[in-house]
This record gives C-alpha cells, sequence and structure tokens, in this order.
C-alpha cells in the first residue's frame, strides 16, 4: 500500500450525521485497502444523537469496528495521547468525530485564547506525529465555518487531505479540497439513506486512489 494513505484526513460540512457517515466509509474503504487493520470511532457524548446510534448499529456488528463516547471533553486530550503507545502495536484507523468541538467544549468560546491554541495545537501535532511514525491514518470531522473548516489556521499544516461534504437538495456530496481551500472535483454520493450502501465504498476508493 502505497504511504500516502498513511495520512491525516479532515471532513468538514454542516451535517453532523453526513460527516460523520463519510468519515465511516471513508475509513472502512481504508479497512480494505489496508490488511489487518481495524477502525476506532471516537465521539463526544454532546453529540450522540439517534443518528450516532444508527451508526453505531450499522458499523457496530463489522468485526473490526470499535466505538468510544467522550463524556469527558479532556477524555480527547487523554485518548490522543494514548494512542501513541497502543496504535504501535495494533493497526489502527482513527475516526475523531467533530475534532475541532475540543477547544470549544473546554474553554466554552468559539474564540480561542492562547492556552486553547496551544492545545489545541498540541492535539494536532500529535494526531501528525503518530500517523507518521506509527502508519495510523486519522480522519477527522469538523463543523464547517464560513467556507473552511472551524479553527483551520491553527489545524491547516497538520491535515494531508481535505473533503468537503454538502447537500444540495436530497443530495450528498463530496468535494475533493485542496489546502488553499479551492475546489478540485466533486462527486455525487446518492441521497442521505443511500450512504449506509456498501457499493459506495468502489467510489471511495477511486477517490482514496486518485487524491
Amino acid at each position: 500500500m502505497d504511504k500516502s494513505f498513511f495520512s491525516v484526513y479532515l471532513v468538514y460540512g454542516y451535517n453532523n450525521l453526513v460527516k460523520s457517515l463519510v468519515a465511516l466509509h471513508l475509513g472502512a474503504t481504508l479497512c480494505s485497502l489496508l490488511s489487518e487493520y481495524d477502525m476506532l470511532f471516537i465521539s463526544p457524548a454532546k453529540y450522540l444523537s439517534k443518528h450516532h446510534l444508527r451508526i453505531l448499529s450499522l458499523y457496530g456488528i463489522e468485526k473490526h469496528f470499535s466505538f468510544i463516547l467522550m463524556e469527558d471533553p479532556l477524555d480527547q486530550y487523554n485518548i490522543v495521547n494514548s494512542l501513541l503507545l497502543f496504535s504501535s502495536r495494533k493497526n489502527l484507523i482513527v475516526i475523531l468525530d467533530n475534532f475541532t468541538i475540543f477547544p470549544l467544549r473546554i474553554y466554552g468560546s468559539r474564540r480561542l485564547n492562547l492556552k486553547s491554541q496551544k492545545a489545541f495545537v498540541e492535539q494536532a501535532a500529535m494526531i501528525k506525529h503518530i500517523s507518521r511514525k506509527n502508519n495510523t491514518p486519522f480522519i477527522l470531522t469538523a463543523p464547517e465555518h464560513g467556507d473552511k473548516p472551524m479553527y483551520w489556521r491553527f489545524i491547516e499544516k497538520y491535515v494531508d487531505r481535505l473533503y468537503r461534504v454538502s447537500i444540495d437538495g436530497e443530495i450528498v456530496k463530496l468535494t475533493i479540497v485542496s489546502k488553499d481551500l479551492s475546489l478540485i472535483r466533486s462527486y455525487e454520493l446518492g441521497e442521505i439513506e443511500d450512504l449506509v450502501q456498501e457499493d459506495l465504498r468502489k467510489l471511495m476508493v477511486n477517490i482514496l486512489e486518485r487524491y
């Protein structure tokens, strides 16, 4: 497998369910491309809605899928740090759902002060370090803020691949985005209900191999 697959991916958009499902499809596709890899899905409790329960019911039956629910926002900091050792012993693909909520939930403001900036950037830097050191792909999801991911300027240097999800009518679109946020190419993934279909992974393979 090409080493470019061992990367930090960021999926962003306005719809939490769609972001999570697209991230899971990317993770599941990587699992099929990389032998002996398991998928770990980590999500804040605040966002465990009926949609996330549906996600768990869909993917929890898969052999190599694990789900972690964080009750405390500080758990994300501890979990990421522990992955440095854990992922060196086990091949993992890690999905951090709503990653950019970490500083928002701890410090309670969209405007990051120096302390929260430092903690947030440390998290992103650690993720990039683990990805490179242990060949661990990370898929992060983030809300869209304006025309870019939330807190993009703090994490831009640590992200390798960027995907934007949007809904046009009932159709979900996945757009490949460059680091300067210009659009490269868009794909139609179908309606929201279609995002659970297995044949979507064929399209994901094409996207991952090309970009």
